[in-house]
């Protein structure tokens, strides 16, 4: 009986030790499932805190730009970034915890904090978080945009280019040429060759391009802004380039079309029907960077004509009206000589200088509101050969007589695709800068974050032990951007 007893008692003490350590491999595991359940919901807590400071962006911005960038200044209550993360992710680790009932639960935390590790402004890294923005909205804005005509503009473009290349090359052999020959005539005759020369619209036309020709192609009832930039704490200046913890590769090509489309968007020009005290000329100046409205105006009128000019060479020399109007009136000036090179270079001079003159007509209609076709003809051509002298004189005012083609902003667009990536996103938060402090004096492109980095951390109290100074401490790492 005894012995019986005995084994039942042994059997109940074992029994209880399995029981206990059964009991402690349950709370291990258990406690080990909350470790992970905790990270977790620190991760979840701090993903939310997250977006909760992203949704702060500035609306201002917004409306007038379409960026959706955080601006530090313009928090609410003054609160900087780190407070308002921390708020946010006390708030999501316990989101009961006014609640005394319903407050308590396996992975409550004894207390969390955020700490911010790094914030990048969009100036920094030649503005390539400014550019992902721009490229973000216009991904879903301008989806429908004619990619085809865009290279059918940029491969005419081309061509002109190597129609300007052509006649310099030609220029040049036939001035050779001409060098060897005309050696060969006497003083007087060089000196009545040179007398010729000066007596022609051509030497007008020389006086024109050393004095500038801004006022000569204004459109007679406008004139040109008198603002000057008077900031010092421009974006441009202030350009940085360092090596971050993010990466936002962006293609080139994408950016030259839809950046470009967005500037077209977002950017008063000449153009612009809109009136304004402050800069006028935005686009004139993304693409020139100059202190006052007149110099960009006149950068951009400058690369027009040279623009224009190439064209309307090209295509005047190989229309056969148009040459063979050059070509007499070379015979009359210099025929006289004998010297075949010495007429074809005047007649290539002539066809240069005509070109020019054309293309003033061209930018001048360009700055009316008219359209300008890339590749002239006779038939589209405006200004006469027997019209130049009177319209440099300023007698004429002439503009196209024909209106199709391109328009004052579609000749800026191509400037636009062949300028540096980097100017272009600098030059463009100078312009947002400027605008955006006529209503808000204090704001500035340095102040607005593109990408934040936080470390959140959070402390909890075991559930079946608890000893002086136990408890976990659980932290995580956080990025985001635009």
């Amino acid at each position: 009986m005894m012995k019986r007893l005995h084994e039942k008692a042994s059997i109940t003490v074992f029994l209880s030790l399995l029981l206990v350590l059964f009991i402690g491999f349950i709370m291990m595991m258990t406690e080990h499932a909350r470790i992970f359940g905790l990270r977790q919901r620190l991760v979840s807590a701090t993903d939310s805190a997250m977006d909760s400071l992203f949704s702060m962006y500035d609306r201002e911005l917004l409306n007038e730009f379409d960026l959706m960038l955080l601006n530090e200044n313009e928090l609410s209550n003054n609160q900087d970034i780190e407070e308002v993360v921390s708020k946010y992710l006390t708030m999501n680790v316990n989101p009961k915890q006014d609640h005394l009932l319903l407050s308590g639960n396996l992975y409550i935390g004894t207390s969390s904090t955020a700490e911010i590790e790094n914030t990048v402004s969009v100036i920094e890294n030649e503005g390539e978080l400014f550019a992902r923005s721009v490229l973000e909205f216009m991904k879903y804005r301008t989806l429908g945009i004619a990619v085809e005509k865009v290279q059918e503009q940029l491969e005419e473009l081309e061509m002109g280019d190597d129609a300007k290349t052509m006649a310099k090359e030609q220029q040049e052999l036939e001035q050779e040429s001409f060098d060897e020959q005309f050696l060969e005539k006497t003083n007087e005759e060089k000196k009545k060759y040179e007398e010729a020369i000066e007596e022609s619209w051509l030497e007008k036309l020389e006086k024109i391009k050393q004095d500038g020709w801004l006022n000569f192609v204004l459109p007679f009832d406008q004139a040109a802004s008198g603002y000057v930039i008077e900031a010092e704490d421009l974006p441009s200046k202030w350009r940085t380039v360092n090596f971050t913890w993010y990466h936002s590769a962006i293609s080139e090509m994408e950016e030259n079309f839809l950046f470009t489309e967005y500037l077209l968007e977002h950017c008063r020009s000449f153009t612009s029907a809109d009136e304004t005290k402050k800069m006028a000329y935005e686009l004139e100046y993304v693409l020139n960077g100059k202190t006052s409205d007149k110099e960009n105006l006149k950068s951009t009128v400058n690369s027009l004509l040279l623009m224009r000019e190439g064209l309307n060479l090209f295509s005047a020399w190989k229309d056969p009206v148009l040459s063979s109007q050059a070509a007499a009136a070379a015979d009359t000036l210099v025929g006289w000589t004998g010297v075949y090179p010495a007429v074809k270079l005047t007649q290539f001079t002539m066809i240069a200088g005509w070109s020019f003159a054309e293309a003033i007509v061209d930018v001048r209609t360009l700055l009316s509101g008219g359209n300008i076709p890339i590749i002239k003809n006779s038939e589209s051509w405006t200004l006469e050969f027997s019209q130049i002298a009177d319209f440099l004189d300023g007698d004429l005012f002439l503009t196209a007589k024909e209106n199709n083609g391109l328009s004052y902003d579609d000749y800026l667009r191509l400037l636009l695709y062949a300028q540096g990536r980097s100017d272009r996103r600098y030059h463009t938060m100078d312009v947002i800068q400027l605008r955006m402090r006529e209503k808000n004096p204090n704001f500035s492109m340095a102040d607005c974050l593109g990408a934040v980095q936080v470390k959140a951390s959070m402390k909890a109290a075991p559930i079946f032990y608890c000893f002086a100074g136990s408890g976990y401490e659980i932290s995580c790492e956080q990025s985001r951007m635009y």
